[in-house]
């Protein structure tokens, strides 16, 4: 009887591969024009996208210019595609968010925008650091997600939420 030692089946294994040719999809190139009807959309982007409260009042889109806009004047959707990540930073909280645009559209009845968000704390003295985590806690006490967290957890009276049903 013969024993395979350790490596001997790697020795006797041939790869081939075989090569194939795809198809890429389009590349479209656009100039964008940053005047008066850019500086326009970008308003209505950025009230849309990261609001009007408080918290989104310390935030800033570091690379505005990294976003392109169309309008369909037919049926009145504003859509916006980057280029790169956008990045934003949030002086509030103490954050700079990088999110990867996949879509954005806005009408006068919705706005819908899908994309990935990565968070990453700005660093600063213990004071500042300090109330950031303050600021961060109160933001989210009351926020939906606090809500759906204890909902989740069966803790919505310990956590001051009042649930009636009709």
């Amino acid at each position: 009887s013969y024993q395979l030692k350790p490596g001997d089946l790697l020795k006797s294994l041939v790869f081939k591969l075989t090569p194939q040719s795809n198809m890429l999809d389009e590349v479209v190139i656009r100039k964008q024009k940053y005047d008066e009807e850019w500086d326009y959309n970008l308003k209505r982007f950025r009230l849309a996208f990261i609001g009007q409260s408080e918290i989104a009042s310390d935030c800033e889109i570091i690379n505005p210019k990294a976003i392109f806009f169309s309008f369909d004047s037919e049926n009145r959707i504003l859509t916006a595609e980057t280029r790169e990540p956008l990045r934003i930073e949030n002086k509030g909280l103490g954050y700079v968010i990088t999110y990867d645009l996949v879509s954005f559209a806005l009408s006068t009845e919705k706005v819908f925008f899908k994309g990935y968000t990565k968070f990453e704390a700005i660093e600063k003295g213990k004071s500042k650091m300090r109330k950031w985590e303050n600021a961060r806690q109160e933001a989210y006490n009351g926020s939906m997600m606090h809500f759906f967290r204890a909902l989740q957890n069966n803790t919505l009276k310990e956590n001051d939420f009042i649930v009636n049903q009709f």
